[in-house]
């Protein structure tokens, strides 16, 4: 989904008239990057939760359930000790020792350190391995169903050809 120019018109950041209230003018490239299909489906079942209709949202990844106790825990324990800062991109040393101790306990996995990459998700992660792998004239092959943006990933990022399998 692309915007168009009445979508453009229409967003406060992308307005002709937030450009010269704002002097932000967008490059021209930005009308050519779509909505994530996925985000503009949670919007409207957003909409429809709190029209007090009954919606299961079953698009955007998100557990459905609170964040475990021992992970709040862990997390206020983390940011009264100072750990507030940048880190390495791909994982800490800690963290990437939690995760293959829970490869190696959970599923009979064990992988050493340097095997081990963690990001903000998978969407961070598949974005970060095109950027770093694809080059005009590749082919990129999409297993169906697939996140909507992994099409534009490859399509509009890295300027690959893509092909989807059903």
């Amino acid at each position: 989904m692309s915007f168009s120019s009445n979508a453009l018109s229409m967003s406060p950041l992308m307005s002709p008239l937030a450009s010269v209230e704002s002097g932000f003018r967008p490059a021209p490239r930005l009308r050519s990057i779509g909505v994530s299909e996925i985000l503009r489906i949670g919007a409207i079942a957003t909409r429809l939760k709190r029209e007090g209709r009954p919606v299961i949202v079953l698009g955007a990844g998100e557990p459905d359930f609170d964040t475990p106790d021992h992970a709040k825990a862990a997390a206020e324990q983390a940011i009264r000790a100072g750990q507030t800062k940048y880190t390495v991109l791909d994982g800490t040393a800690e963290l990437k020792a939690a995760i293959a101790g829970k490869f190696s306990r959970e599923n009979g996995l064990n992988y050493a350190a340097d095997e081990i990459t963690a990001g903000a998700g998978a969407k961070q992660i598949i974005h970060n391995a095109f950027m770093a792998t694809l080059s005009a004239g590749d082919e990129v092959i999409l297993a169906a169903p697939y996140w909507t943006s992994y099409r534009h990933g490859a399509d509009r990022r890295r300027h690959a050809d893509q092909c989807d399998l059903p």
